[in-house]
């Protein structure tokens, strides 16, 4: 054989193997993306949501079809990610109203109107839906509730003859915050008919509510639960809260004289924390008085809890509270943190994330909490964060920071992740996700392909990434779409 015919066949065999082993590549990472997104697959629910982070218009075919198809975790998912995506705000209520179920209906519009998805304009629609379930219609008119909308106030009157408690109840209650005549004593009444005036877990969710939305006008109802003979020690601290919450100036005596009166270990606990969870509200005097406790758990609570009314040791005193480990107190704490000035989140965001706890996981969701609210507030205080842990070789601050990265999706400042040294392997893959993620077209996609399938054992919302950057890479995202919208 002549020797150019020679190179020439060689050079054939070698493309042929190299655009075999790529097709391959795409094969399988197809089969894994499916796999990972698969109905009953572990973790599914944030797999798909650390997708629907990197807010690629280029995913959105799978998730026109997610949307469509017959699982609730996959249609939920599907809707919110095409919600986020849309310019047009009528196509969020317009594919919800096409949600046949009533309850996976409902459970939309919940996520949608807590993810901010969800204008009154909007709210207002889907309450002119015909055949809306009145358990739902009642709790979105709350949420726009206005004295002055006669159209509102006449509806919410007619639900509230409704002989559900949680439709008939719950409008009472709004009625009550707008100003209108409702006798407080009927309500409980209806209760007692029903049996759910001493049913904690009725009288709970009422209460909840009530906090919730801030219904200061239902004073009266919360001072009638504090008086109902035979309810235990955990509803009548509930009752105790929502009141500190509502009318604080009507709260403290109440809540004064069961604290003073406590018999035991346990129900101071509960006491101290129905005052320190209406900690905005609460008179400081009360606060002080959980802060004084002997008790150094309580103590704690207390003295977080007057930091944060005051603005004065925030730091200091979240630290303590955090050290000593209670998690009730410590899951207080960590979502009141959104309620600080900006500077003082992220200093004691921080501080807490770099502040380990004997027996608390780098997954744990306090520590999750506080590296998105971190993220949320600045990407760039993060970022740093992450890089502070690669130049200390610390696998846990580490570990925490990319894995918050990771579920935010694109984070700009995460792009040169790749370049920097970290303590493992594992996080050395995290750190490319994360980077590739970012935009940074350097991250090789053979890197990324063995991160997918499995290589450097992260979790599955990882894999899931890696997986879309390295077909991304490949330029087969459209090819691998095709083959995992095509399988049964």
């Amino acid at each position: 054989m002549p020797r150019l015919h020679a190179i020439a066949l060689v050079a054939i065999v070698v493309v042929g193997a190299v655009a075999s082993r790529a097709s391959a590549g795409v094969d399988e990472l197809a089969q894994e993306l499916r796999r990972l997104i698969a109905p009953g697959a572990a973790d599914r629910e944030q797999v798909l949501g650390a997708l629907r982070a990197l807010k690629d218009d280029r995913l959105r075919p799978l998730f026109s079809e997610l949307a469509v198809g017959d699982d609730m975790i996959g249609r939920v998912q599907g809707v919110l990610a095409l919600a986020e995506s849309s310019d047009n705000a009528s196509a969020t209520t317009s594919m919800i109203s096409r949600v046949a179920s009533p309850e996976e209906q409902t459970l939309m519009i919940v996520r949608t109107l807590r993810d901010g998805l969800l204008s009154d304009d909007q709210i207002q629609e889907i309450i002119a839906w015909p055949g809306i379930k009145e358990e739902l219609e009642v709790l979105l008119r709350s949420h726009i509730r206005k004295a002055e909308d006669p159209s509102m106030v006449s509806r919410l009157e007619e639900l509230s003859t409704n002989e559900s408690p949680a439709v008939g109840v719950i409008a009472s209650l709004v009625l009550m915050d707008l100003g209108k005549p409702v006798d407080p004593e009927s309500l409980m009444a209806r209760l007692r008919e029903k049996a759910i005036a001493t049913d904690s877990l009725g009288v709970a969710y009422l209460l909840d509510f009530i906090r919730r939305e801030q219904l200061t006008g239902a004073a009266p109802f919360v001072q009638l639960v504090l008086e109902t003979q035979g309810i235990d020690m955990m509803t009548r601290s509930d009752a105790l809260a929502t009141m500190l919450v509502v009318a604080p100036e009507r709260g403290a005596e109440p809540w004064n004289r069961a604290w003073q009166g406590a018999e035991g270990l346990v129900d101071q606990i509960r006491l101290a924390l129905s005052a320190v969870s209406a900690w905005r509200t609460a008179p400081e005097d009360t606060l002080r008085a959980v802060a004084s406790s002997g008790n150094p758990v309580i103590s704690a609570m207390g003295g977080a809890a007057l930091a944060f009314r005051t603005g004065k040791g925030e730091r200091e005193k979240g630290l303590e509270l955090w050290k000593s480990g209670y998690a009730p107190g410590i899951e207080w704490m960590v979502s009141s943190i959104e309620y600080l000035d900006l500077e003082k989140r992220l200093e004691l965001r921080r501080a807490l994330i770099e502040s380990p706890i004997d027996g608390m996981r780098s997954d744990s969701l306090v520590l999750r909490m506080l590296a998105d609210g971190m993220l949320e507030d600045d990407p760039s205080a993060l970022c740093q964060l992450a890089r502070n842990a690669s130049m200390l070789a610390d696998s846990r601050v580490a570990r925490i920071t990319l894995s918050a990265i990771v579920r935010a999706g694109m984070v700009e400042c995460a792009s040169e992740f790749d370049q920097l040294t970290w303590p493992d392997s594992g996080l050395t893959s995290l750190a490319q996700v994360v980077a590739a993620a970012a935009g940074n077209e350097s991250v090789r996609a053979d890197r990324l392909e063995r991160t997918a399938l499995g290589i450097g054992s992260l979790s599955r919302p990882a894999r899931a990434v890696a997986a879309w950057e390295a077909l991304l890479r490949m330029g087969e995202e459209r090819k691998a779409l095709a083959q995992i919208l095509a399988a049964p």
